[in-house]
């Protein structure tokens, strides 16, 4: 198709809307990949206001409260004690979930989905959420 001509053929259509697509993809995944995207409540709160350290520490997740809240990559993350509030500042990423916080699985599949924060792993270290527990065992 040369530069200016419109599509007119049908096939001409579905191969732009096929492009059109696999660019939206590759922007998001490339996006989610380097961390650019979160997340995040219309408050621009991550994982819904509970603690990230407290997935590795105490092995579930536990509400934080606004008052110990921190910034990083475009999320506040709150948390439930001072003491995880000291943790997370000294290595942010190793605690911040994968994926920007979005549903792994949904993610592999190259779209986005939300979390439930039950629907945990913590994978070679790092926080990784899925929408549901179901998403778990696959």
């Amino acid at each position: 198709m040369a530069l200016g001509r419109r599509c007119r053929s049908h096939r001409c259509k579905i191969k732009r809307r096929i492009s059109i697509a696999f660019l939206t993809f590759a922007a998001v995944a490339s996006n989610l990949l380097a961390g650019q995207v979160v997340n995040v409540d219309e408050n621009g709160v991550a994982l819904r206001g509970y603690d990230p350290v407290a997935y590795f520490t105490d092995g579930r997740p536990i509400k934080g409260t606004q008052e110990l809240a921190e910034s990083y990559k475009g999320a506040i993350y709150y948390f439930a004690s001072a003491e995880y509030k000291a943790q997370f500042e000294r290595e942010p990423g190793k605690y911040a979930p994968s994926f920007g916080g979005f549903c792994a699985f949904a993610v592999s599949r190259g779209t986005t989905a939300p979390t439930s924060v039950d629907a945990f792993q913590i994978i070679n270290g790092y926080l990784v959420l899925q929408n549901n527990k179901d998403a778990l065992k696959r």
